[in-house]
Order: structure tokens, then sequence, then C-alpha cells
């Protein structure tokens, strides 16, 4: 919900400023300076090297290299041999006739050509496991929603080679360099880890009050208000109501909406509505069958509201207002035939399927 605001342009801006403070943070991770006196060590070791005029190109880098290679870490650091590793083959050859400061230039360079191989290889590896999952969902709708309408359907042949080809692809670019993986990994981890803890949160908000309440039974005093605030805060969380846009005529979809809300929801409370017009009416049986749902889903607080109009974005705006319920916490069910509206058009409203 924090990243989900909206500005008065209606602008998700908190998703943005996100996404540019993760790549600018990505930028400085991957960075590699020059360490101090790198250039001055790599300049002594080259100036002992005899190349002679005879001495092929191969040669005098081979040569270089011994001499660099050489040196002790006191002299020149880990971190310096490996950016002399990215060096070309040319650039080594010609370390020979350069001064300390050249050298320097040189090692930079280096460093900034290798610094923008590892970001483009972090975004590889990004971009490529992101195409992996959409494979998968595409697999999962074909297996779990083969009835879907959708109007693009892609062959089982298709998804099968799309998704290895994806997966060769990752793991060629992981097997480049391995570091990239291990940078990649660093922002997965602890991104899932707060994916977790958001889908967790009653669950923690529940076993933080049961630490509270064992260590008020010592200290009560300061810990009386920090207790009354997590359980307001459990509270807020289940009294916050769906709402569920009904036709009212397949219990079969009420009772998925009741169970969507159990398994995956927070709250306890349902708000079924069904819009009415001159084509839609409240059918006979609606009334029986939300009191058999209301009976076998006792732990669910299920109200049902009819209003007059038709069902548009405009309506969804105005009962977000009305209700004060966010439209991302408005559901509709599956449509049967066409509907009228793309879910882009809707605000946020999601789809039960």
């Amino acid at each position: 919900q924090f990243l989900l605001k909206t500005n008065r342009r209606g602008t998700t801006h908190r998703i943005i400023i996100a996404f540019f403070l993760l790549c600018v943070s990505v930028l400085f991770i991957t960075q590699k300076p020059v360490p101090e006196g790198t250039a001055d060590a790599i300049k002594t070791a080259v100036a002992n090297v005899e190349i002679g005029d005879e001495d092929s190109e191969q040669l005098a880098r081979r040569k270089i290299n011994r001499a660099v290679l050489s040196l002790d870490d006191r002299t020149l650091s880990p971190a310096g041999r490996e950016i002399y590793k990215t060096l070309g083959s040319s650039t080594r050859a010609e370390l020979a006739g350069k001064k300390a400061d050249d050298i320097e230039d040189s090692l930079k360079n280096a460093a900034e050509s290798a610094q923008i191989k590892k970001l483009a290889g972090i975004y590889t590896i990004s971009f490529l496991s992101v195409m992996a999952l959409f494979g998968l969902g595409n697999v999962l709708l074909k297996v779990k929603r083969a009835g879907l309408p959708r109007p693009a359907k892609a062959k089982w042949i298709s998804v099968i080679i799309a998704i290895s080809a994806v997966l060769c692809g990752l793991i060629g670019n992981a097997m480049i360099d391995s570091r990239y993986v291990w940078t990649f990994f660093q922002y997965f981890i602890p991104s899932m880890l707060v994916v977790g803890i958001m889908l967790g949160r009653i669950t923690l908000l529940k076993a933080t009050l049961s630490g509270v309440r064992t260590l008020t039974a010592s200290v009560v005093g300061p810990l009386t208000s920090l207790t009354k605030w997590v359980r307001e805060q459990i509270d807020k969380i289940n009294a916050q109501q769906i709402v569920f846009f009904t036709r009212g005529d397949n219990i079969a979809n009420l009772n998925n909406a009741l169970l969507y809300v159990r398994q995956n929801e927070h709250t306890n409370r349902l708000k079924i509505v069904l819009i009415t017009n001159h084509e839609i009416k409240v059918p006979e049986k609606l009334s029986e069958e939300l009191d058999l749902l209301d009976r076998a889903y006792p732990e669910i607080d299920v109200e049902f509201v009819t209003l007059e109009g038709n069902f548009s974005p405009e309506l969804i705006q105005k009962l977000s207002e009305e209700w004060n319920i966010p439209k991302n916490l408005m559901f509709i069910g599956s449509p049967g035939g066409r509907l009228p509206y793309d879910l882009a058009e809707l605000g946020g409203v999601r789809l039960i399927i």
C-alpha cells in the first residue's frame, strides 16, 4: 500500500523513486576505484623488464605480466591486481613506455569498463529472471485457468522453447562471471525477505504481541501502550473491508470469492455488491445462497449491498471514496464474456480467477 500511493496526477511516484534509488545503489555497489599506489607499483615492476627491439608484442606482454603479477600483496594490492588483469593485451604490452600518470589513466579506463560489464551482467540476469517468471506464469495459466478468456494464447511448444531459451541465457550469463550472480542475490534475497514479511505480517504482529505480553508480566507499565498499539494494528488490518462485485447468478463464483478472502487476505470482512439496472436484477435465490455461504464461512463477516446504476470506472472511484476502501481491495470475478472495460481502466481492481 505504501508504494501504491499516487499523487494528484495519479502517478505512482514512490515506485519510480524506489526504482531510481535501486539503480543508483547498484552503480555504487559495483564501483571499483583504483587503489592508491597501484600505478607506481606497476611502473616500477615494468621498469625492471628488459624488452628487446626484436621482441614481439606477445613476448613483451608475457614479460610484463610476469613482472607485475609476481609482486607481493603489500606492493600491489589484490584489488589493483584484479584491475590490472582487466587491461587489454595491447595495453599491457605498451606499459613499458608509459609514465605513471598514463598507467593510472589506463587502469581507470579498465576499471570503468569492468564496472559497465558487471552492471550489464547484473541487469541481464535480472531481466532474464523476469522473463522466465513470465513463462512460468503462462504455464500456470494454461494448467490452472485454461478457460479464462484472453486476447492471445501461446502454444505449449512455444512456451517451453521460450522458457528453455531464457534459462540457457540465464545460465550462460551466470557462467561468464559468478560474481554477477552474487551481486544479484544481494538484492534478490532482501527483496524476498520484504515480500515475506508483508505476506506474514499478521503472524509477525501476533508473535510480537505474544512477546510483549510475556514481558508485561514483569514490566507492565512501559509496555502497556506498545501492547495496545500492536493490537490496534492487528484489528485495523482485520477490520479492513474488501469489496466483491457480483452478478449474483452463480453461487460458485461467490464461493470462490469467500475462499480467496479466507486464504489470501488478512481481513475477515467482505462486502458483496450487486449493481442493478434495467438489464440486471437481483436473482431470486441470491438471498438463500448468501445465507448458505454465511453459515459455511462463519469466520467471515459478509455484507450484501445492492446499488442502482452501471458498473464503470467512475462508479468504482465513487464507491472507493465513499466507503474509504482502496481500489486494489476491490475484486471482480472472471468475466464470462467480454468485459466492457480494460482492467487497467478500473484503477487497480483485482480479478479473482
